[in-house]
């Protein structure tokens, strides 16, 4: 009889734990205005908005983390697709929508940490806005001696 509710109080335990992790990991899964964390400390923001009828659309700015500069010719990568940040720190994706996909953005600028999201989930014609912040990174750049 004591097995039998020691079970049913850990079967208990182990629900309400997880529970618990859902919960927090899907918290700010529509919006975050703080900025979330990476592991850098630069940072983003994203919302999601109605937006591209035909698609998704990711688009946003890339930001110095202390100073608040637009960093413009920063590689931003979606997947297999590629560009860089215009001279305000801009940029913007369309693609067309596929059911069930998900993506993350990668951001690279040259003196700056990386920066990797975390994946996201669209509906169709859905935009997401990112505000992305860069840490400068002080690590000398090595000579290869090319």
């Amino acid at each position: 009889m004591e097995a039998v509710k020691l079970k049913k109080r850990f079967i208990n335990i182990i629900s309400c734990m997880l529970l618990y992790s859902g919960a927090v990991m899907f918290q700010n899964i529509f919006e975050s205005n703080e900025i979330l964390p990476t592991y850098n400390s630069g940072g983003y923001t994203f919302n999601f908005n109605p937006g591209n009828t035909n698609g998704i659309t990711i688009q946003g700015e890339v930001l110095e983390l202390g100073s608040q500069k637009p960093i413009h010719m920063s590689m931003v990568s979606v997947e297999c697709s590629q560009l860089s940040t215009d001279i305000k720190g801009n940029f913007k994706f369309d693609f067309p929508f596929v059911e069930n996909d998900s993506v993350y953005v990668q951001i690279r600028a040259l003196g700056y940490k990386t920066i990797d999201t975390k994946y996201f989930k669209f509906k169709e014609g859905e935009s997401l806005n990112l505000k992305i912040y860069l840490e400068i990174d002080n690590r000398p750049i090595n000579d290869c001696g090319i």
